[in-house]
């Protein structure tokens, strides 16, 4: 049983730390450490009133694992507080049972919530923007020396239309890049995290990477449950980084975003992008979607790759963009980026005049 589910509603009560007084109004929702629960600040006048959110957690034994962990909470929270993409840490005070965080009150629910009513649809500047506050979040953790380790829809807050994205959830976070520690939502997890002092920074990345997909395909699901060779999605993806994504997210996707998609996700972490270059590729996805290329052809090319027919017989394409897109299909994400990208370049040139 979590510690959450430990805790009795408090709903109801009042709480204080000094001259400061808060009643508990209503639960908002519940984590593995702790509950959140909307609150007023009964000092403040009506018409006036000020909410906070207040996460409740047990308090943990002085000198305990668990105390550690909430000091460590505080602490990286505190750190990055004072930024318009990560929720404000506004006081923490204990109580002889509990621990209380007072936080800063966002009514719009989960970034996964949004996503869930499709809140941004196809539309690519609204989407670029939800990305952009993300780096813009992990950025500045970055900057700050922490490491969030558990970034993903859920632990972002927004405003009702998906605008205004908040980083939260400080639970795992931790000052520092390496960890021989395993932490984190495994699906989001980087295929090194699971290796011994693997780098929290790229991890990070990583998974900012994933809330990308998430964010691009309107889905709270992940692409795989574990980044490693022996789970079958990620084996899919290593083989025909392409076909999988499309198939994964339901969607026909510009090769421009299969590309960018395909470099956050290589197996090498030296190949991947750096958060800059994350921020920087997105000036050049003129669209995620494309709604105006037919799917056959890259089906059937995908389709061919499984069944061991060549894509020359198994497909005919007709314009420049669709023979790029085959060649970021059929070439295995396994080799050289630069052979890669060799292969991309002589498409391009290959189709100029057609």
């Amino acid at each position: 049983m979590s510690a959450a589910k430990r805790l009795p509603d408090l709903s109801g009560q009042l709480i204080q730390d000094g001259a400061f007084h808060l009643r508990l109004l209503s639960l908002l929702g519940a984590g593995t450490f702790g509950r959140v629960y909307k609150a007023v600040d009964v000092t403040s006048k009506p018409g006036a009133q000020v909410f906070y959110a207040v996460k409740c957690m047990a308090r943990a034994l002085p000198g305990s694992e668990d105390s550690s962990m909430q000091e460590r909470e505080i602490q990286c929270h505190k750190a990055v507080s004072d930024h318009p993409n990560v929720v404000t840490l506004h006081r923490h005070f204990t109580t002889d049972e509990y621990l209380f965080l007072v936080l800063e009150l966002v009514e719009g629910g989960t970034l996964l919530d949004a996503l869930k009513r499709k809140v941004f649809g196809s539309d690519t500047e609204r989407i670029k923007c939800a990305m952009e506050e993300v780096i813009d979040a992990v950025e500045h953790l970055q900057a700050n020396g922490v490491a969030h380790r558990d970034i993903k829809p859920d632990n972002f807050l927004c405003d009702k239309d998906g605008s205004n994205i908040r980083l939260a959830d400080f639970g795992l976070a931790t000052i520092g890049w390496t960890s021989n520690h395993v932490a984190g939502t495994r699906p989001y997890l980087a295929p090194e995290a699971f290796e011994s002092n693997a780098s929290l920074r790229l991890n990070d990345l990583w998974a900012t990477a994933m809330t990308f997909a998430n964010i691009i395909s309107s889905s709270g699901c992940p692409l795989w449950k574990e980044a490693k060779v022996a789970d079958p999605d990620f084996q899919c993806f290593l083989g025909n980084p392409g076909g999988f994504l499309e198939a994964a997210l339901g969607m026909r996707l510009t090769h421009e975003c299969l590309l960018y998609l395909d470099w956050c996700f290589h197996p090498d972490p030296e190949e991947r992008p750096t958060l800059f270059e994350m921020r920087s590729g997105l000036d050049d996805i003129p669209a995620f979607e494309d709604a105006t290329k037919r799917r056959d052809s890259v089906s059937t090319v995908a389709s061919g790759l499984t069944t061991g027919e060549s894509a020359l017989e198994s497909s005919v394409v007709a314009t420049s963009e669709q023979l790029e897109h085959i060649a970021f299909v059929i070439i295995p994400a396994s080799q050289k980026p630069r052979r890669r990208s060799v292969f991309r370049r002589f498409f391009k040139f290959a189709t100029r005049k057609l």
